[in-house]
């Protein structure tokens, strides 16, 4: 049993001369093989395996970076370059500026930028930029805009969740019942509302019957003979997720999207072929 991610994030490590107790990959005799460590936070697995998908491609061709394009007034571009250590300050850029269009991609040295992903000041998820086949790397550059969409939705809901704990700490402090039920709880509620992600939950055979889902975003989640008959999922995602005898029977699946390497438009398997 191989895990191509662990083996990726091995030779990195290797590559950088990590000391042992901080890597995130150990061999495991019974695999024949390396493996991720158990309980390391997998926002921080999901940064060293950016990071070590960018020093491959780079190693075998000429040095990348990261770029993002924004779209001024009257349609006018900017662009901005990060190192692979700002990688991380290029997605929070490219998700919370407040221009209107902005993309991420790479930069190599002495070849125009390629676009992975472009998002709008409408937007909660980004979407993916169609990548010319004759490019060099393009499997690289495939696995990198696929684990740059992951990275996405963890940066956003780590912003949520710190959003959601100011708000909480507000509505605790010295003000008046009243501005905190009008200000703060309301506010909290809307939040929930607009972006509500499920990561890593274990939901096999669940049945979502009752639940109202539109625009949730579930996440690494095992939902294998999960019941979604008559569900109203419209804009939901599907990321990385086991969905395995999933049922959609009757499910309203207007713009909902399943994401593993390229974004796959979920259908109705049942009505599909009755």
């Amino acid at each position: 049993m191989t895990d191509k991610k662990a083996e990726i994030i091995h030779e990195y490590e290797e590559m950088k001369n990590i000391p042992m107790d901080f890597r995130y990959t150990e061999y495991v005799e019974s695999y024949e093989s390396y493996m991720i460590k158990m309980g390391l936070d997998p926002e921080k697995i999901e940064d060293r395996y950016n990071l070590a998908l960018l020093a491959k491609a780079q190693k075998s061709e000429d040095k990348f970076q990261g770029i993002m394009e924004i779209t001024l007034q009257h349609n006018i571009p900017d662009t901005a370059e990060y190192a692979l250590k700002n990688i991380n300050s290029m997605f929070d850029d490219f998700l919370y500026r407040d221009e209107k269009v902005r993309k991420i991609g790479i930069k190599m040295n002495g070849m125009e930028p390629v676009y992975l992903l472009k998002i709008r000041d409408t937007d909660i998820l980004p979407e993916y930029i169609f990548i010319p086949e004759n490019l060099p790397n393009i499997d690289y550059l495939k696995k990198i805009q696929h684990e740059w969409f992951v990275k996405t939705v963890y940066v956003r809901e780590h912003k949520l969740e710190e959003q959601t704990k100011e708000l909480l700490n507000i509505s605790s402090s010295k003000l008046s019942p009243k501005q905190e039920k009008y200000n703060y709880a309301r506010e909290l509620k809307r939040k929930m509302k607009s972006c509500h992600i499920l990561k890593d939950e274990q939901m096999e055979e669940f049945d979502f019957r009752t639940i109202p889902l539109n625009d949730c975003i579930f996440l690494n989640c095992n939902l294998k003979n999960a019941n979604f008959s008559y569900v109203n999922l419209e804009s939901v995602s599907f990321i990385n997720c086991n969905m395995e005898g999933t049922i959609f029977y009757g499910a309203q699946l207007n713009g909902c999207v399943r994401y593993d390497c390229e974004p796959i438009k979920v259908v109705d398997v049942y009505k599909k072929y009755s």
